[in-house]
C-alpha cells in the first residue's frame, strides 16, 4: 500500500465571468473510476478511504469469509479489471471514500450526477441510502450478474460524430447503445455472438475504432434478471426525499430526481437502459446553470468530457488527484 498521499488541485478553466452565485456538481465516474493500477493505489493511501473500506468488509465479512475488498483493489489490473461486477463495488466504497475527503475541501454541491455506476456512490452521498445498504445490493449484484452472459465495447467514430443512422444500425443488429460518452464515444453491449458479427461487418467499413472493453452486457436489457433483484433489495429502504442531503441528476432519464419513486426508476433503468453521460453533463449546464464540476475520480471523466465536447462556455473543473493538463479552452457550439 502506498504510505504517502499527494494531493494536485487545479483549475481547468476559470469559471464563467459575471455568472453569480456559482453552482457545483459533483460527478462520480463510472465502472472505469479504478482501472488504473496507480490510481488504486493512491486512493488505499487516503484515511477517508481506508475507513470506509473497512466499514465495508465488516459488512461482507458476514455474507462471504473468503473476499478481502483492500487486497482486491491493491490486485494487478488483470486480476482487478477480471470482474466488473466486483468493480462495480470497489468503485462505490472508494468513491464514497473520497467525497467524504473532499467535502470539507471543495465545499457542498448543489447537485450530484453519476456516471455509468457511478450513480452507487451518489446516492449513498446524497444522503437516500444507508452505506450497509449500498454494499450488500453492490454483493448482491456480483452475485447476480455472474448468470448473464454478454459483453460490452467501446466504440470511436474515426471521422465525424455519432448519427442517428449509426444508431438505427446498432440496433437492428441486435446490440444495444450502452453508454453515450461523447458526440464520438459511445459503449455498446449485448451477447458475444451479436457483438462480434457487428464488429466484423463495422471492420470492413472501417468507420469505428472498436475495443471489447468488460465481460458483462453493461446497461442492457439482458441485466433484466439483475434489475429485478436489486429493485427488491432496494424497495422500502430508499429514503424519501426530504431526507436527502444534494439534490441528484439522472443520466438515464436526464432529469433532477424529486422522489424515491423516481430515484428507484433512475437505480433500475441504470442497469438496463441507455446512460446519456454527454447530455446529463450538457443538462446540468445548460438548463441548471453549474459552472464548477468537481470530479470524484480518480478517472479523467470530466476531463475527457471537456476535451471532446463542445460547450456554450468556460467551465471550473476541479479535479485532486493526478498530474495537471493541458489548459482546456471552451468552444461554442
Amino acid at each position: 500500500m502506498v504510505s504517502n498521499f499527494c494531493e494536485i488541485h487545479y483549475v481547468a478553466a476559470m469559471k464563467l465571468v459575471n455568472q453569480s452565485p456559482t453552482k457545483t456538481a459533483y460527478v462520480f465516474s463510472g465502472i472505469d473510476g479504478l482501472d488504473n493500477m496507480q490510481d488504486r493505489l493512491l486512493m488505499l493511501s487516503l484515511p477517508t478511504v481506508q475507513k470506509r473500506i473497512a466499514q465495508a468488509q465488516e459488512i461482507l465479512s458476514q455474507l462471504t469469509p473468503h473476499f478481502d475488498l483492500a487486497e482486491y483493489i491493491a490486485s494487478p489490473d488483470l486480476f482487478y479489471k477480471k470482474d466488473v461486477t466486483l468493480q462495480a463495488l470497489a468503485v462505490a466504497v472508494v468513491q464514497i471514500g473520497v467525497f467524504d475527503h473532499l467535502i470539507s475541501k471543495t465545499g457542498p454541491p448543489e447537485y450530484l450526477i453519476g456516471c455509468s455506476l457511478g450513480d452507487i456512490a451518489r446516492t449513498f452521498c446524497a444522503g437516500a441510502l444507508d452505506f450497509e445498504v449500498i454494499v450488500k445490493s453492490s454483493w448482491l449484484y456480483h452475485l447476480k450478474a455472474r448468470e448473464i452472459q454478454g459483453a460490452a465495447y467501446h466504440v470511436k467514430v474515426l471521422e465525424g460524430v455519432v448519427e442517428p443512422a449509426m444508431l438505427k444500425e446498432i440496433s437492428d443488429a441486435g446490440i444495444y447503445l450502452a453508454v453515450f460518452q461523447t458526440p464520438r464515444n459511445f459503449l455498446v453491449s449485448g451477447s458475444v455472438e451479436n457483438l462480434e458479427k457487428w464488429h466484423q461487418k463495422e471492420l470492413e467499413i472501417n468507420r469505428y475504432k472498436i475495443k471489447p472493453l468488460y465481460n458483462k452486457p453493461l446497461h442492457s436489457p439482458l441485466m433484466s434478471s439483475v434489475t429485478e433483484s436489486i429493485h427488491a433489495h432496494y424497495a422500502g429502504k430508499l429514503k424519501s426525499s426530504d431526507q436527502w442531503k444534494y439534490q441528484m441528476v439522472s443520466a438515464t432519464n436526464l432529469k433532477v430526481l424529486t422522489s424515491k419513486e423516481e430515484l428507484l426508476h433512475d437505480m433500475i433503468t441504470n442497469f438496463n437502459s441507455t446512460v446519456y453521460w454527454m447530455q446529463a453533463v450538457q443538462l446540468a449546464v445548460n438548463e441548471l446553470a453549474v459552472t464548477r464540476f468537481v470530479n470524484i475520480g480518480p478517472a479523467q471523466t470530466l476531463l475527457l468530457f471537456s476535451q471532446r465536447t463542445p460547450l456554450s462556455y468556460p467551465l471550473e473543473l476541479v479535479n485532486h488527484f493526478g498530474p495537471p493538463p493541458e489548459p482546456l479552452q471552451s468552444r461554442s457550439r
